[in-house]
């Protein structure tokens, strides 16, 4: 086993982050990229078994999370911070087991620093990632995926498993390899577009609702729009309905199309 320091409690610090972007962080990732003076190349790699858990948690910066059929996480990041001293203080955090792997970013206080992750895991694994300034990117794992941002955009491609991905000001957009056979599958924005793509046939309930924006779905999929006011939504269900979906957003788009080149005609509630 290889242990670091004590395993970082991921949902307290997403919360925190959240808080901290609302009152003092936002809009500081492009004064943070722009303000970057010097930066310096992190690598590790550690054993996860095939169907262990992976947890990311980030400040500032991006984290691409590709899958691999290796039993083997691989952590690559850039460190960037405004001067030598603070980005001394930067730290990535680490705490590997058999069976999970934490990884997570320890930042001086009020420093203008960043770190963007380069992840590589076992495609079967649990994935769980978030960060407060910075997008998500996540291709092919086929474990159950969480992606959480508060100013950033979320994109996963390559979906079987159960998924969450939740952003403040941001798009979504996921893609599933095929049809869920079950699981809940949640999307949430408040300011941004959601776009989510499935295979033929899928077996799954919908809700969906946006206050200020558009909802487009195939697969016969009916749109409602308010009597009063803009808000439209969607509950439908194919099949059993044995996947349940919901997407919300206040402002932007909900899109729920097939993914390949025969979709069904498409109904709207513009």
């Amino acid at each position: 086993m290889q242990t670091e320091r004590p395993v970082p409690v991921i949902q307290h610090r997403f919360v925190v982050g959240l808080i901290a972007a609302t009152l003092a962080w936002a809009g500081c990732a492009d004064r943070l990229h722009s303000a970057a003076k010097v930066s310096e190349s992190f690598e590790r790699t550690v054993a996860l078994s095939a169907n262990g858990a992976l947890e990311v948690s980030n400040v500032n910066g991006s984290i691409d999370l590709t899958a691999w059929d290796r039993n083997e996480v691989r952590i690559e990041a850039v460190k960037k911070a405004r001067s030598v001293e603070t980005l001394e203080q930067v730290e990535i955090e680490i705490v590997a087991t058999a069976d999970r792997v934490d990884i997570e970013t320890d930042l001086p206080k009020n420093a203008d620093a960043s770190v963007a992750y380069r992840i590589t895991a076992p495609a079967g694994a649990r994935a769980e990632v978030d960060t407060v300034n910075g997008r998500v990117k996540i291709d092919g794992m086929r474990g159950d995926v969480s992606a959480r941002s508060v100013n950033g955009a979320i994109a996963a491609e390559g979906l079987v498993g159960s998924t969450t991905m939740t952003t403040v000001n941001g798009a979504v957009v996921a893609r599933y390899d095929t049809a869920p056979a079950g699981g809940k599958h949640q999307f949430k924005a408040v300011n941004g577009a959601i776009a989510v793509y499935l295979p033929s046939n899928p077996d799954a309930s919908f809700e969906a609702k946006t206050v200020n924006g558009s909802i487009n779905a195939d697969f016969g999929l009916e749109v409602t729009r308010a009597r009063f006011g803009p808000m439209k939504s969607l509950d439908g269900q194919l099949g059993a309905g044995a996947g349940k979906f919901s997407f919300s957003t206040v402002n932007g788009s909900i899109k729920i199309l097939h993914s390949g080149a025969s979709a069904s005609v498409r109904k709207s509630g513009r």
